[in-house]
């Protein structure tokens, strides 16, 4: 055993809330009976605590409690929820806090300074799946996974997540196996089978839900090689309450408080649209100008006709379908998520049927939350769409903002 480790163990719970102190000792002998399980286990990050913006620490499990989206909204689907949480600003604690504090701000917190980093994201998705499924009386095995993944490094904080449907069809029939399960990346919105080797998310160290803390004692903390019978085998995952230390009799209390919903003003959108689409306009042509032959212009009736297709895409985003269109008018004749990037495809060959029978077109969709005109100019250069050389060449341009809540917009 490393006995080099228990001073940082013991750094781990001071400064708890008055709250959680009576957890302390057993928490220090949780962490380093743990991480000296096995070699394996000794170099995993497991996590008990997150430190609130007073400076001091609850247990995790106490971020975690059903909390209702914005009702403005009208987001009753799981994909709604995902993609509004990922149009949350990513910030930094660095930047957040001024300082190397790793600060969980509750949700509200989050959504007055209108920005978060991964624990954020991460619990305000958690709390709203964990609403829906409690308002709709379905049952949900969800849960905050913290590992290491890339980009992310050490921090990565994805939502672990029971899928029914893949249980049903998994033709293992083991419902603990990684095929049962997604892994969510809440600050983009991309959705993964757990089962998936390319899954960002490389290691699984803690797992915590409302009502408890799992430390992932197995072998290998892949993914998509551990076992998720994760109230069932203590073998595999080392619960914090439990025989030796039970749940309170009294629950624990939530630090989550009510989050203050309003809408983001129509007229803020608007100028937010203006200044992103005159900033790009004269960023190509600042690119483009060191080139022979390099005249940047934007064809006007084009870039209309995809101005209209962006509601669309902002719909797809939030519900996975698509409408058709046939010129002014609109089918209600859905298209599934598998196909809507054709179906997109097929409403602008019909909206621009007489431009492409001499041209060809081109495009990226972007769709990322707003933090400032730069963040976007550097997104749009690393799309290399100025490096193009075709002398003929115009640019087809389409910039929304979609207002959502609290001075958040889809752009």
């Amino acid at each position: 055993n490393d006995k080099s480790k228990l001073p940082s163990v013991l750094s781990e719970v001071v400064n708890l809330t008055n709250e959680d102190k009576y957890l302390a000792n057993y928490a220090c002998i949780w962490l380093q009976e743990i991480r000296e399980h096995s070699l394996f286990t000794l170099q995993r990050n497991y996590t008990l605590f997150g430190t609130t913006s007073s400076g001091l620490k609850a247990l995790v499990c106490r971020y975690l409690c059903p909390q209702a989206p914005p009702s403005s909204l009208n987001l009753t689907t799981r994909r709604g929820v995902i993609h509004f949480v990922s149009l949350l600003p990513f910030l930094p604690d660095t930047q957040m806090s001024m300082g190397a504090i790793d600060l969980w701000c509750t949700n509200k917190q989050c959504l007055d300074m209108g920005a978060g980093d991964e624990e954020e994201h991460a619990i305000l998705l958690h709390n709203y799946l964990l609403y829906l499924a409690k308002n709709s009386s379905t049952e949900i095995e969800i849960y905050v996974a913290l590992g290491k993944a890339i980009p992310e490094g050490d921090k990565a904080v994805y939502v672990l997540l029971r899928d029914k449907n893949r249980i049903a069809n998994n033709n293992t029939g083991n419902r603990y196996s990684s095929d049962s399960f997604l892994l969510i990346n809440p600050c983009d919105g991309y959705v993964y089978s757990a089962a998936d080797p390319n899954c960002p998310l490389q290691h699984i160290h803690t797992l915590f839900s409302a009502d408890n803390v799992y430390g992932n004692i197995q072998k290998t903390a892949k993914p998509n090689k551990i076992s998720y019978d994760i109230t069932t085998n203590t073998n595999n995952w080392r619960p914090f309450f439990g025989r030796r230390f039970e749940y309170p009799k009294a629950g624990l209390a939530s630090i989550q408080s009510n989050i203050d919903y309003f809408p983001t003003s129509a007229n803020y959108a608007n100028d937010i649209e203006t200044a992103v689409r005159q900033a790009i306009k004269t960023s190509l042509r600042r690119w483009r100008s060191r080139r022979l032959s390099s005249a940047t212009t934007f064809h006007p009736d084009a870039s209309a006709c995809m101005q209209d297709i962006l509601p669309l895409l902002e719909d797809w985003k939030k519900t996975g379908t698509i409408s058709s269109q046939d010129g002014d008018s609109v089918s209600m004749n859905r298209r599934s998520d598998s196909n809507a990037m054709d179906a997109v495809q097929d409403i602008i060959r019909s909206k621009m049927r007489n431009l492409l029978k001499t041209r060809t077109l081109r495009g990226y969709p972007l769709n990322v939350p707003f933090t400032d005109v730069d963040e976007i100019i550097t997104k749009v250069k690393a799309l290399c769409i100025h490096e193009i050389k075709a002398v003929d060449m115009q640019y087809v341009l389409a910039v929304r903002a979609f207002p959502l809540v609290n001075n958040l917009v889809s752009l």
